[in-house]
């Protein structure tokens, strides 16, 4: 009995021993791995998807605008850490009173990555090559549509712009074909990034890192397709001295392998899923160094008319939003997330407005709703045919508020509800196509207006993803609060266009999802704004004392 015990409380000690080696190990080596990227100042950060493409007129995903368009490319204006419109390529600008007309004077110590100083034939240059109809541009379409010629570029029928008129080489005024106050906001986004006109071409996309040429605080080194992207920093960068020497971005897919990751050391900040954000917040570990903000973004259904027949009936449309308890879905699945239910579909806090609920939200009253599909000719004897609800790979908790979406739709509606989960790159084309019913979607604002929510999405003439909403009340609706310089009356009339898409069942407001990260200590001078766009020209790495 003694000889028994000693040996297995030896061997509990051994193997106590041992792992408190390979802990103090573990610590070492993630400590000598800080020592070495801060001695060398360099960043190295993961992303789950790799860049979409290398040239910002075809860029329309978040990843990429952020974490490589935004340290590469600027525009001539853009959003600080404030939320506020500031200059940046531009110096200043006016807009003439009748919001038709812009003059920007552009900055005169700015060069590209090339050498080559910035003029106004850059900017001339960069919005007519993002018009061409050869590039297929995806979000040429709503930022630079009101420009004069746009719409001629975008259709094939013109291969210049007469509305953007160089003044000389630090000045250029832009042309509207209508009154827009928020035109100058679109003028940061990568469709609108200013290129170098004597490296890039009109008549090839930027397939090389060569081509990537900008005026941002870091230019691009290497890039290996599902591996890694990385960058330098720009020395003669005229917004300052840039602290960070490199940024290498590791595209790691696999949730479970970034983690490992960072806690090995390989990364200085990682995104929380959604789901683990109770664990991490109940760990002792990583609680201090847990930071959260929210973005302006929305997440919701996308009720597809010409994906289902049957939701050409607003009625079915209605009856499905009022069969699904959208508080269940947020606050019941994912208690202890910082996850907000939304009140309207405008993400009113981060868009500034006075606006707290909208009227037009349909509670959720599942007798009413099958009230409303027996109005419409639905019941037992001729039920809903299947419906699918599609969800991209890549969003964050799509997979679990779907499958319970689809469980409230069988129970209170008997209807045959499935979810198909799809690459990114396939649900973007399978929502364009109006391929399914629904579609769980998200939108991160592009520029902080009420416009960017709803002219930029569902306007007939104008939307990018959904082809199947043509309302010509909406239409004027949206386009008179754009020409509107009053604030006031402009709010008045996107609020009747938002409570518009709620009450047609367009659209079914869930929820704002918070960003959680975890932040390694020696990372500083990390700074957000509402749609996470600013570079990483102040930032820098310094191991506490």
């Amino acid at each position: 009995m003694f000889k028994n015990n000693f040996i297995k409380n030896g061997f509990l000690l051994i193997v106590a021993s041992f792992m408190y080696s390979c802990d103090r190990s573990v610590g070492n080596n993630v400590k000598e791995k800080e020592r070495s990227y801060v001695n060398k100042q360099l960043l190295r950060i993961s992303s789950s998807v790799g860049p979409s493409s290398l040239d910002p007129v075809k860029v329309f995903d978040a990843p990429t605008a952020n974490n490589i368009m935004a340290q590469i490319f600027e525009g001539l204006v853009k959003y600080d850490e404030n939320n506020k419109l500031v200059p940046s390529l531009a110096e200043s600008w006016d807009m003439s009173a009748d919001c038709k007309k812009y003059t920007f004077y552009l900055r005169k110590d700015v060069k590209f990555h090339s050498g080559n100083p910035l003029t106004a034939q850059d900017v001339k240059f960069s919005y007519e090559r993002a018009c061409d109809k050869k590039f297929a541009s995806p979000m040429a379409d709503s930022f630079l549509i009101d420009i004069i010629g746009a719409r001629e570029m975008l259709d094939g029928e013109s291969d210049y712009l007469p509305g953007v008129v160089v003044k000389d080489n630090h000045t250029l005024e832009i042309n509207l074909r209508r009154s827009s106050p928020s035109f100058v906001m679109k003028l940061w986004t990568p469709v609108t990034a200013i290129v170098d006109s004597k490296v890039c071409s009109r008549n090839e996309p930027i397939n090389s890192l060569d081509k990537m040429v900008g005026t941002g605080p870091f230019k691009p080194v290497e890039f290996v397709p599902e591996a890694f992207f990385k960058m330098s920093k720009n020395d003669n960068y005229y917004g300052g001295n840039v602290k960070l020497n490199e940024i290498l971005i590791s595209i790691v897919k696999d949730v479970e392998m970034a983690r490992i990751k960072f806690d090995n050391g390989s990364f200085a900040y990682r995104t929380v899923p959604i789901k683990d954000v109770p664990a991490v917040k109940n760990n002792p570990e990583y609680r201090d160094i847990l930071d959260a903000y929210h973005k302006c973004t929305t997440w919701y259904l996308d009720i597809i008319q010409d994906g289902y027949k049957p939701f050409k009936d607003v009625r079915v449309r209605r009856a499905i939003c009022m069969a699904v308890n959208r508080d269940y879905l947020v606050n019941g699945l994912y208690p202890n997330c910082d996850v907000l239910l939304s009140n309207g579909f405008l993400p009113y806090a981060e868009l500034n407005l006075n606006r707290k609920k909208s009227p037009a939200l349909l509670p959720y009253n599942p007798q009413k709703a099958r009230e409303l599909l027996e109005e419409a000719g639905y019941g037992k004897d001729n039920p809903l045919p299947s419906l699918t609800l599609c969800a991209s790979e890549s969003a964050p908790f799509a997979s679990k508020i779907i499958e319970n979406v689809c469980l409230e739709l069988r129970k209170n509606l008997g209807v045959d509800a499935k979810m198909i989960p799809v690459s990114a790159s396939m649900y973007t084309e399978a929502k364009m196509n109006s391929k399914y019913g629904i579609f769980f979607s998200g939108w991160v604002a592009d520029y902080l207006d009420p416009n960017n929510f709803l002219r930029d999405l569902y306007h007939s003439k104008i939307g990018v993803y959904r082809k199947d909403y043509n309302n010509p009340v909406f239409d004027e609706l949206v386009d008179r609060a754009e020409s509107i310089k009053d604030t006031d009356e402009r709010l008045k009339l996107f609020y009747r266009a938002e409570d518009m898409l709620i009450s047609d069942a367009v659209i079914m407001p869930l929820c704002k999802l918070p960003e959680h990260v975890l932040v390694r200590p020696y990372l500083k001078g990390m700074k957000h704004n509402a749609m996470n766009t600013l570079p990483f020209s102040d930032v820098y790495l310094e191991l506490s004392k």
